[in-house]
């Protein structure tokens, strides 16, 4: 893979017409007006991903769309410092040095999606039963802070092409991002006698995660408080001995763009940035309702959520692409409102817009801050994260001890 093909960012473009065919899954909900967090717990060694797979709410990437063509994977991820000590606690905060990190993305394709416990998989190489689909080192794009110490952030995604087929009986796959020592400074790590990370991944912070989806692997560590080997987000093994708090509160800004084997993808995977969902995938389809009945999101297809009982499409490019007393904000169908009573648990009203929008659901560090999205058709994709607060992930502890959760 040449370099030049690992530098190109996600663009804003109109897909063109064979681009059909093609449609992205994601899990995170990072948008224009969506809150974002970075768990600071990572050392060098140690990996994040996600399992794509048919998800138990109908949605996700299906087994029926096998055989499919893997056009590229986008990530996100970013470089913390850790400072203080075991005495008097750690903080996290980010960097303003931009740049790019060579970072291991790696792609599995399996029959059937692992759930359950997954500490005792392989540390490295396939899972039982999977085949290795990719596997390079990719030069990813940092998020930065703009100005140090204003945790104003511009988020990035970076675009890694593959182009490769992936066949039945596989129904799902599974991607690892590889995180490398570097320049990054951590007291934490080094209190753990490990080597500091170059970069973390990025993640959504609405609280809603699918289970047996997002994870992470963690290595051995002195007094490490998580075990050793693979864990779920949602895994209670992750904890934060300060506070008690357990697993991870979102999904990595890792997404896939596939197409049917064999289909023409002449612009590469390039997607709308606002294009985004809920825990599951975006696609071509029209908005607005599916007609399913329901009694809470779980009941709806990927791309949408119950409401007023029924399913309801949330992705949109214009507000007449949503239903009834809905308007469409950074590709996404938002709830009309006039105060927080109107909107949905984890959400609240916009006074300045008049819609419903998340916010933050994390307990130590987090805010219900937002992003304001790029619209310039020339520019990369990047979001600009206003008050973006890092995850104050490491606590105050009495022995060295790091935590991935907020």
């Amino acid at each position: 893979m040449s370099s030049l093909s690992l530098l190109v960012l996600v663009a804003i473009v109109a897909a063109a017409p064979s681009a059909s065919a093609q449609r992205r899954v994601q899990y995170d909900t990072l948008t224009s007006e969506s809150p974002a967090a970075i768990s600071c717990g990572f050392c060098a060694g140690e990996r994040f991903g996600m399992v794509f797979r048919p998800l138990d709410s109908g949605g996700g990437l299906r087994a029926d769309e096998f055989p499919l063509t893997l056009t590229s994977v986008d990530v996100g991820v970013a470089r913390t410092q850790i400072t203080g000590g075991i005495l008097e606690g750690y903080t996290c905060s980010g960097t303003a040095g931009g740049g790019m990190v060579s970072m291991m993305i790696e792609v599995y394709a399996g029959p059937t999606a692992p759930r359950g416990s997954i500490t005792s998989m392989p540390g490295s190489g396939p899972w039982p039963g999977e085949t290795q689909v990719f596997a390079e080192s990719a030069e990813l794009n940092l998020s930065v802070e703009t100005t140090p110490g204003s945790r104003m952030y511009e988020v990035m995604l970076t675009s890694v092409p593959i182009s490769a087929r992936v066949d039945a009986p596989n129904t799902y796959l599974r991607v690892v991002v590889t995180i490398p020592s570097g320049a990054s400074t951590s007291a934490s790590c080094s209190d753990l006698g490990l080597e500091p990370p170059s970069a973390v991944g990025l993640r959504d912070d609405d609280g809603r995660i699918e289970n047996n989806v997002g994870f992470i692997y963690a290595v051995e560590a002195l007094g490490g408080a998580v075990p050793a080997g693979w864990h779920w987000n949602e895994s209670s093994d992750i904890s934060d001995p300060a506070t008690g708090a357990t697993g991870i509160g979102g999904d990595w800004a890792i997404r896939l763009d596939v197409a049917p084997a064999g289909s023409t993808t002449s612009d590469a995977g390039v997607r709308d940035a606002s294009t985004t969902l809920d825990a599951g995938t975006s696609s071509n389809d029209d908005a607005g309702s599916s007609s399913t009945s329901c009694t809470e999101d779980r009941e709806c297809a990927g791309g949408e959520r119950c409401s007023a009982g029924e399913c309801v499409r949330v992705t949109c490019t214009m507000p007449t692409d949503c239903a009834g007393g809905m308007t469409c904000v950074g590709g996404m169908c938002r709830v009309l409102c006039d105060d927080d009573d109107e909107c949905r648990g984890g959400e609240v009203c916009s006074t300045m817009g008049g819609y419903c929008m998340p916010v933050s659901t994390s307990s130590d560090g987090g805010c219900g801050c937002r992003a304001v999205g790029a619209t310039d058709a020339r520019r990369p994709i990047t979001t600009w994260a206003i008050g973006l607060l890092l995850a104050l992930v490491i606590a105050r502890r009495r022995a060295a001890q790091r935590s991935f959760t907020n």
